[in-house]
């Protein structure tokens, strides 16, 4: 006997709307904070993972202004886990939203103003919280739900697949 499934549209999926990026530095005139002094976490550290903290941001800095994201985002995340400070999420959100990868940028974004909190000067928050409002208005949210044992769902960044299986 063959189970029918029914498919309702739970997975975000980005839609084609146009995106601007300020850049991952941030402006001339508004330096970016440093990847050491000021978290908690930031004391745990020995010097020398903040040192490597530090290569690991600088770089990824130099690439987001070459517009080398995808690297830059290696460089970024490489900073964070030596050193999890809240400055580096506010780069990796940048970076991010560059790539149209709006549920990264929103999830960057969130966690750099939870972790930052009153560190974090009110026009930089006010600027991330107005981008995340952004990012949120391009994506789509897909709800899948499966009625009947047996079904599959398969997702890929190719497209989707929905089907069931032969009980």
């Amino acid at each position: 006997m063959r189970t029918h499934t029914t498919f309702v549209v739970l997975a975000a999926l980005a839609v084609a709307k146009p995106a601007s990026a300020e850049p991952v530095a941030g402006r001339a005139d508004e330096p970016v904070a440093a990847t050491t002094g000021g978290a908690a976490s930031d004391a745990e550290a020995t010097a020398a993972e903040r040192d490597q903290a530090r290569q690991h941001f600088d770089r990824a800095l130099a690439l987001a202004n070459d517009a080398r994201y995808p690297e830059a985002i290696a460089e970024f995340l490489a900073a964070y886990e030596l050193v999890p400070h809240f400055a580096v999420l506010y780069n990796l959100g940048q970076a991010y939203v560059a790539l149209d990868r709006h549920a990264d940028a929103v999830a960057a974004l969130e966690q750099y103003l939870a972790e930052g909190g009153d560190q974090i000067g009110p026009e930089r928050a006010r600027r991330a919280r107005q981008q995340i409002v952004d990012q949120r208005a391009r994506l789509e949210e897909l709800r899948i739900a499966v009625d009947g044992p047996g079904a599959m769902v398969a997702l890929s960044p190719l497209g989707f697949l929905l089907g069931a299986l032969d009980q």
